[in-house]
């Protein structure tokens, strides 16, 4: 087998069927080189159901039946069953664009160690937008373009549309790491990168990526995020420690002050009334965004930016809310 494809399910009924779809629709020349498996993590919405009559109906489909454990268990639970040489992530709710298994499987066909596509998004409006990589690159792991890549946009921390070899994950022990909401799959593919020697950033969007932001205003949960972020954060720290890495130091601080100011854009989108305000100054307090701000490389900041990063910093409550309140609204 060359290709497994986890994809973990939950509460998943609604999009499974158009997600396995997407990915089963292999040409001719393709068929017996890619398995998908489905993880079905404690579902009660019928999606335990469903996953059974999809592997009933698709030889290259089986399904594993777990108590609910969250998605970095049921993507580590995928691993540990897959065949495949590479793994692939998909999540239930996403779907693949079936015309790119050639390009999909080519690089795996190179042996490569990473590879890494772009995807579009797909928002509720039915609006379609192209995410792609600053630039493609091919070569050595070391390169300073793909490490400024790595550390400086969102792009490569995401486990799905990627290909990781199955031999360096187990030779590693490399898994997703547990109590981490946000955020583990960044962790997971940071980890991997340690030990690749070769990689590839094709701008090939190879999924549709389906954005819910109403869905992540419901599910908003500061408490969760500032947990998380902390966790990358001293992660991302220890990460660039190494005399090898330091250099990309500003490149990773930079970043992760814009993941901070995701999440208070974040607050002041989902949360009304005084409690808005209440949240905000206590995010403002943390001492995990206090040292984010501090190590902020403000050379690299410009504009609008070094607006962000003077409320933050002097901690302005009322001004922090009004300015991305207003930013909300002009954005709409």
């Amino acid at each position: 087998m060359l290709i497994s494809v986890i994809v973990p399910v939950y509460q998943a009924e609604t999009t499974l069927e158009k997600c396995v779809a997407s990915l089963t629709a292999l040409p001719p020349d393709c068929q017996g080189r890619v398995e998908i498996i489905l993880v079905d993590d404690g579902s009660t919405d019928g999606s335990r159901e469903l996953c059974d009559e999809i592997a009933s109906k698709n030889d290259c489909v089986k399904v594993i039946h777990q108590e609910n454990g969250g998605v970095a268990q049921a993507r580590n639970t995928g691993m540990k069953n897959a065949c495949g040489k590479y793994l692939m992530f998909m999540d239930a709710d996403d779907q693949f664009i079936a015309d790119e298994w050639h390009t999909v499987i080519s690089c795996a066909e190179k042996e490569i160690d990473f590879a890494a596509f772009s995807y579009d998004s797909m928002f509720m409006d039915g609006k379609l937008v192209e995410e792609p990589f600053p630039e493609e690159v091919d070569g050595s792991a070391d390169d300073e373009r793909f490490m400024n890549v790595l550390l400086g946009t969102p792009l490569l921390h995401t486990c799905w549309g990627k290909l990781f070899k199955s031999d360096i994950v187990k030779l590693h022990g490399l898994s997703f790491p547990s109590g981490v909401a946000v955020g583990e799959d960044y962790i997971f593919v940071m980890e991997y990168c340690k030990y690749i020697e070769t990689q590839t950033l094709k701008n090939v969007p190879v999924l549709k990526y389906f954005q819910n932001p109403s869905g992540a205003m419901r599910s908003f949960n500061l408490q969760k995020r500032m947990d998380c972020l902390d966790i990358l954060w001293r992660y991302c720290t220890k990460y660039v420690n190494d005399p090898q890495r330091c250099k990309y130091c500003d490149t990773m601080c930079l970043y992760q002050f814009f993941s901070m100011l995701t999440i208070i854009r974040s607050l002041v989108s989902s949360v009304k009334g005084m409690e808005k305000f209440r949240l905000t100054k206590r995010l403002l307090h943390t001492p995990v965004v206090m040292d984010i701000v501090a190590h902020a490389p403000t050379k690299m900041l410009g504009g609008y930016r070094r607006l962000e990063y003077i409320l933050v910093k002097h901690q302005w409550t009322l001004l922090t809310v009004c300015y991305f309140s207003i930013k909300q609204a002009l954005m709409k």
